[in-house]
């Protein structure tokens, strides 16, 4: 039948953008994660350092 492949490409089309979406989130949510990581590495570092003595 002529209207399989129509929904084949419409399914695949919305199958793809979803990705896309989810890999927008992700990427997203890993900056700012990473920004994060970059402000508190210094104090995170500091109390290594201090636990490391103290304990």
């Amino acid at each position: 039948p002529p209207s399989a492949p129509e929904e084949m490409g419409n399914e695949s089309e919305s199958a793809g953008r979803r990705i896309v979406e989810r890999s927008r989130m992700w990427t997203v949510a890993r900056n700012s994660r990473q920004s994060e990581k970059s402000e508190h590495y210094g104090q995170s570092k500091r109390y290594t350092n201090w636990a490391e003595k103290n304990l």
